[in-house]
């Protein structure tokens, strides 16, 4: 059917119904069909008056479809499903009474009259649909026994009015509780989607938690090991795509056990907080990454990084956190100190593997505490061909 009219249907359907709740977007379904499929027995029902030579009643189906097609296209240009769907029920509900009062051809009215339920109650909801329809009933009821009666044109007996009344509050009855299941179970549907939906997002929440968890250093809340490798190796592979400089420089707390023994747990797990923190001042670039790595050490690895840029992030670092002069009565020093370790692959260097770039990191920084701690050792990696 809708295939059949449908540059009808489209023009009833409004922009906007695709953003509307889904029982808008329901009840427009509904008030479209049975604007067409009425439409469409109706012209039918009028041709067939018409041959019958039934003409009052064959202008009235035309007059009735006409009306509802135009209804519908208002329906589609203004979008005021409320409006159109009482004044179409309402309208059907008169031409129904009309019928019966009429009587309609061979007396057919009843047969249509118990579609009228299923219409009202389904388009206007159970509330509203089932006082119109029960009004429908009543005025009906009242006419046959005041009016039809009283001027002896009874069209219907008795015994058929009886039973077509308690036929018409059976399916008025099943309609509404059919509607009232329906509605139910559209409410349980929603609740469930809500409770789904925020238990999606807790396990989002939950998500971001335990990879934040896996991923961060408890005490520092930097970047951990784990992290620190991967972190190395796009920084690597990225560096090598984009043909750019890349540097990795390890920042390690010189006579920590002694700190550690001295001052007990508890300070020697500040005084590396305040350790990360001094370095995360010195770094300014939002594309270099801190990472804590060990108990006592910490990776930096620096973006798009030349030699130069390098010393000069190792040389903050190390003048940051002698200015503050922690003690440390178990360093030769007498305050906290670092030892800086660099590694630098430079621009157009070959791929290199992110364990191999670590390793002579370490082997910069071993260089740092052999020329006595406090001190800083940079190292440019070199290509075989170019060494």
């Amino acid at each position: 059917m809708r295939s059949f009219f449908r540059p009808l249907y489209d023009s009833m359907i409004p922009r906007s119904l695709e953003s509307r709740p889904i029982e808008d977007q329901r009840q427009y379904l509904v008030l479209i069909s049975l604007i067409l499929i009425s439409s469409f027995f109706l012209v039918t029902l009028g041709i067939i008056t018409s041959l019958q030579g039934e003409i009052i009643l064959s202008i009235l189906d035309f007059f009735i479809a006409a009306t509802f097609v135009g209804m519908g296209v208002f329906l589609g240009k203004t979008g005021r499903i409320k409006e159109v769907s009482t004044v179409i029920v309402s309208f059907l509900a008169i031409y129904f009474y009309y019928l019966f009062y009429y009587g309609g051809l061979e007396r057919s009215t009843w047969v249509w009259y118990f579609s009228f339920p299923l219409w009202a109650i389904f388009i206007l909801g159970k509330r509203h649909g089932s006082a119109l329809t029960l009004l429908l009933l009543l005025v009906t009821v009242m006419t046959y026994i005041f009016v039809v009666t009283a001027t002896h044109d009874a069209f219907y007996s008795t015994n058929m009015m009886i039973r077509f009344t308690l036929a018409y509050l059976c399916i008025t009855f099943i309609t509404y509780i059919m509607e009232d299941t329906r509605i139910a179970t559209y409410k349980k549907l929603i609740a469930s989607n809500n409770e789904l939906h925020e238990t999606i997002q807790e396990l989002h929440q939950t998500k971001g938690l335990l990879h934040e968890l896996a991923t961060r250093d408890s005490l520092t809340g930097l970047y951990n090991y784990r992290h620190f490798t991967e972190i190395l190796q796009l920084s690597l592979a990225h560096a090598n795509r984009y043909n750019g400089p890349v540097a990795l420089m390890l920042v390690e707390f010189d006579f920590s056990e002694n700190y550690a023994n001295h001052y007990g747990e508890a300070s020697y797990g500040r005084i590396v907080q305040q350790i990360a923190e001094l370095i995360s001042t010195a770094v300014k670039n939002e594309t270099d990454s801190l990472c804590h790595i060990a108990t006592a050490q910490f990776a930096l690895i620096l973006s798009n990084a030349r030699p130069e840029r390098v010393d000069q992030v190792a040389t903050a670092i190390r003048e940051y956190i002698i200015a503050t002069h922690y003690p440390h009565d178990r360093s030769p020093f007498k305050y906290v100190t670092v030892s800086i370790g660099a590694v630098n692959v430079p621009r157009g260097h070959d791929p290199v593997d992110s364990s191999k770039v670590l390793e002579l990191a370490k082997q910069s920084l071993s260089r740092a505490v052999e020329k006595g701690r406090n001190s800083i050792s940079n190292s440019l990696m070199v290509s075989p061909q170019q060494s």
